[in-house]
């Protein structure tokens, strides 16, 4: 499930998107010497960011900013950059977050077809979704505008996806029943259009947490729940447990087929799990109750 709204869950959902750029081009430009001395700004600016030392990052990407123009080919990413450290720095201030909206904003009308121009719309939407400081007003209704933007202006591509769970959880919070069912058509819609396993794996994740625990629907989110381990979880380390969710829930919709798939599951492959003695007694029970099944 997607965060609540606070800053360091928040910063914790645009770091791995941010990061996921910048250690690529910074591997293709050897910044992962260990000498930072020797290093041109903008390595070490990636490498700060990378690092999460963002006011570090802030000092120079600011400089590599006052010194570049619009015409020079690294300035969609110094000026994303610049914008993303400014955000993230603490203490928040409202001035520095400002900054990042104008430097962000600046990405998507200078370079509109670039992945950074892409990002920055994500992020904005979040700096419109969260409170970043005390008294920091938000506004759901432009984070929606910025997501749904990335989905029409980069259909198909991974930023799309990020966006279509960041729009999902924008009606999911409301706890309204018509709202969460809007969530869980973004995320059916988008399951059915995504080719990366490990994507599929998040959003059925999360569908499946939105028929169980926001609408007690057990039968609707045994299937996307299933869908997400066999496609993979985001923590592997959490199979375990949630294969034993997977059979309660289940065994409470009347599907004790899939139940039993579920704990024989967690006994061939978790032997050493503290679910295995509990699966064994469930598929007992199980076997008992339809002893020709």
């Amino acid at each position: 499930m997607i965060p609540p709204h606070s800053k360091p869950f928040h910063n914790l959902l645009i770091l791995p998107l941010t990061l996921m750029m910048l250690t690529s081009m910074a591997c293709s430009k050897g910044a992962h010497t260990e000498d930072t001395s020797t290093k041109p700004p903008l390595d070490s600016g990636i490498e700060a960011l990378r690092v999460f030392d963002f006011n570090r990052s802030y000092e120079l990407f600011q400089h590599m900013y006052a010194t570049s123009s619009h015409e020079d080919k690294d300035w969609p990413l110094i000026t994303y950059n610049y914008g993303i450290s400014a955000w993230l720095r603490t203490p928040t201030t409202a001035e520095d977050v400002t900054l990042a909206i104008n430097l962000l904003s600046s990405v998507t009308a200078q370079y509109p077809d670039s992945i950074y121009s892409a990002a920055a719309l994500l992020d904005l939407g979040r700096i419109a979704e969260v409170s970043d400081f005390r008294g920091d007003p938000t506004d759901v209704t432009q984070a929606r505008i910025y997501y749904e933007r990335v989905r029409t202006e980069f259909p198909n591509s991974e930023m799309s996806t990020r966006a279509s769970l960041f729009l999902a959880q924008t009606y999911a919070q409301t706890l309204e029943q018509d709202k969460i069912n809007k969530a869980i058509s973004i995320l059916e819609a988008c399951i059915l259009q995504e080719t990366n396993e490990k994507w599929i794996g998040v959003l059925a994740l999360y569908l499946g947490e939105l028929y169980n625990s926001y609408l007690n629907q057990p039968d609707d989110a045994v299937d996307p729940l299933m869908l997400a381990f066999k496609s993979g979880l985001p923590r592997p380390s959490s199979a375990d447990s949630h294969l034993w969710t997977i059979g309660m829930l289940a065994e409470k919709a009347g599907r004790d087929s899939v139940a039993l798939e579920a704990y024989q599951r967690i006994i061939n492959d978790y032997p050493r799990t503290v679910f295995r003695s509990v699966s064994q007694e469930r598929i007992r029970k199980i076997q008992m109750k339809q002893p020709d099944a």
